[in-house]
């Protein structure tokens, strides 16, 4: 790991395929999670990936909707296109069930753009600094579990991730004067265009230019003040100018569809700006993220090496580490802003902290042998314990998932024609319970609009109870924002009279024997490893 290491040209290509091939595999594990079978032939059990794919449809077939731009912009919605397209034309060549084919399509994509970014995160490397530190920061992005386990699903942020690490090459290639400037300057205004129409927070990425463009003319403006000044207003304004043209190339549904524009935006603010209860008494959402979502993110050990490796580039202030903070401390100050607190999120954070932290371990390894032992050590640890915890949570993912083994349970020992109560979070809310079964009686209880009063009223047979839509409710008791129906929700949950628990399903985040299913407490991540319980009511024998 000195500095002036350079990996053998013969070597660098294999290091990098095995990297590859490792971040593969780890991204392999689980890929068919959820997926619709005999029990939800309808949907997946991610409750994302059925209604954008929808949306898409909608939008392919001229039916725009505000829904189609709740990120600011339709390219993503375009990518759904292409992939609704590739999924009815494999089930057309070779049968199958269509959705899914498309989901699985849809999830494949996810699983290129992981790959291709942890490519990205070694050009950008070898251009900032040397082969080795990209190679070193590949393998980092590679095991990293939320970058896994995101690219698993149909959704817009493993894209986002691979956006934000191409815009950090073209600004390295800035600062390091590869290609000519204008070249790099165009190239990196489309680009940032494309990856606003992908999700507007992109936006941050501007600094990260303005940086780059301030760096390379720092000399030039000790000499010559003013006309420094308009050279740099003048690529600034390049910048700006192409990524108009890069928006409206990606998502030209925004000038022909305004108003539906201003709708989704709307929509989208509804979500930030509102209650979530995930966060709700655990500090402020900068404390959360960058705290408790950042460790499930990247793992204990990655996270003191990230943190510690954001105040060392602070402290040394090298160019190449401002022009990666100067994108990474716009975005997290963005993500404290917001409503959500979900691993997701933090995706394109990950690029720009893999380079940092291998970069400052790259400068310790340069000085004393005990710093250079030091910093071989704590990568290793890092690795292992990240893939660890990609191997504990894949074992979730390729396990039967805990909704599946209740309804079959369900159907094998609950009594034809049983009553059965539920609870949703939404109307439309099919995936947080098991599959409904057709020999008995369901009957579901929105969480968000009626009175548990009225549901409870009724003498359900059997009560069946996914316990990770009720743990903020436990969590929070009489401090819940919304009291009513939550707080008798809470305390029908802490003590259900009348009923008797006879059944829990659920699956273990453990390797080896070791429990880590701590790390997987974030929302998105508990979707996967939900606790399914079956109450039965007290009185149901004697009455029979």
């Amino acid at each position: 790991m000195k500095a002036d290491h350079q990996t053998p040209n013969y070597l660098t290509p294999a290091i990098l395929l095995s990297i590859l091939l490792l971040g593969l595999l780890l991204r392999l594990n689980g890929l068919d999670w959820g997926m619709p079978n005999g029990l939800h032939p309808d949907y997946s059990y991610h409750p994302d990936e059925i209604y954008l794919l929808s949306w898409a449809m909608m939008m392919q077939h001229g039916d725009i909707i505000p829904n189609n731009f709740v990120y600011g912009g339709t390219f993503y919605f375009s990518t759904l296109q292409l992939i609704n397209w590739l999924g009815a034309f494999l089930t057309e060549q070779f049968g199958g069930q269509l959705l899914f084919n498309t989901i699985l399509v849809g999830r494949t994509f996810g699983l290129i753009y992981a790959l291709l970014t942890i490519y990205l995160v070694y050009a950008t490397g070898r251009t900032l600094f040397s082969p080795a530190t990209g190679l070193l920061a590949a393998l980092v992005l590679a095991v990293l579990p939320a970058h896994v386990f995101w690219a698993q699903r149909v959704r817009p942020d493993e894209l986002f991730a691979l956006e934000f690490a191409a815009n950090f090459l073209i600004m390295a290639r800035i600062l390091k004067k590869q290609r000519t400037l204008s070249t790099n300057l165009v190239l990196g205004g489309l680009l940032l265009g494309v990856t606003v129409a992908t999700r507007f927070p992109a936006l941050v990425l501007y600094f990260g230019y303005a940086v780059a463009i301030g760096l390379i003319l720092n000399n030039d403006f000790k000499r010559d003040r003013p006309k420094t000044l308009k050279k740099a207003t003048f690529h600034l304004l390049i910048i700006a100018g192409t990524s108009c043209l890069g928006y409206l190339g990606a998502s030209p549904y925004t000038v022909l569809y305004y108003q539906e524009f201003v709708s989704g935006l709307q929509i989208q603010w509804h979500f930030q700006s509102g209650v979530f209860l995930d966060a709700v008494n655990r500090g402020p959402n900068w404390f959360q993220y960058g705290g408790r979502i950042l460790i499930q993110a990247v793992g204990y050990p990655f996270y003191g090496l990230m943190l510690a490796a954001v105040i060392y580039s602070l402290w040394k202030r090298r160019a190449e580490n401002l022009l990666l903070l100067a994108v990474i401390l716009p975005y997290f100050l963005l993500l404290s802003k917001t409503s959500w607190v979900v691993t997701r999120y933090t995706l394109p954070l990950l690029p720009g902290l893999a380079i940092l932290v291998v970069s400052m371990l790259r400068d310790l390894a340069t000085k004393k042998q005990i710093l250079k032992i030091f910093a071989i050590g704590a990568i290793v640890v890092a690795v292992f314990w990240a893939v660890a915890l990609d191997l504990a949570y894949s074992n979730v993912l390729r396990g039967p998932d805990p909704r599946d083994t209740a309804t079959v349970w369900i159907t094998e020992n609950v009594e034809p024609d049983a009553t059965i109560g539920a609870f949703k979070c939404y109307d439309g809310d099919d995936f947080t319970n098991p599959p409904q079964t057709w020999r008995q009686k369901w009957c579901y209880f929105n969480m968000h609009r009626e009175d548990i009063d009225q549901f409870l009223s009724l003498p359900f047979d059997y009560i069946v109870v996914n316990e990770d839509i009720l743990s903020n409710t436990k969590r929070l008791g009489t401090q819940h924002p919304s009291l009513l129906p939550y707080n008798k929700l809470h305390i029908w949950s802490n003590r259900p009279s009348g009923y008797t628990l006879i059944n829990t399903f659920s699956n273990n985040v453990s390797i080896t024997g070791l429990d880590m299913g701590s790390y997987f407490t974030s929302i998105d991540y508990m979707i996967a490893r939900p606790t399914i319980s079956i109450y039965k009511r007290d009185s149901l024998e004697t009455e029979k």
